[in-house]
């Protein structure tokens, strides 16, 4: 990377499988700590943290995600979603 990270603090979100993990083992190999955000799988989420903390001598830590979105959030979105042309519908909760 032309730029230094070692040292630096990193949050990835979904980070413990897919995509995520393999950004996550990328700064971990470029000397940074890291924070692993996952929503449901906690024991996916530590086996990664456990392999970055091993093969990369890595400070990593776990955190679970909650996102839950208030009554007037999800009514906005419905009527956003209503008069909508191009389309477009509104799924999953953000």
């Amino acid at each position: 990377m032309p730029y230094a990270l070692k040292g630096k603090r990193v949050l990835i979100t979904g980070g413990s499988r897919g995509l995520g993990a393999t950004v996550a083992e990328k700064f971990a190999a470029e000397g940074c700590s890291l924070a692993i955000n996952y929503v449901s799988n906690a024991d996916r989420a530590k086996q990664t943290a456990e392999k970055l903390e091993k093969e990369y001598n890595a400070t990593v830590v776990v955190i679970q995600g909650v996102c839950e979105l208030s009554a007037a959030v999800r009514r906005e979105a419905r009527l956003t979603n209503q008069g909508n042309r191009a389309g477009c519908r509104c799924v999953g909760g953000l």
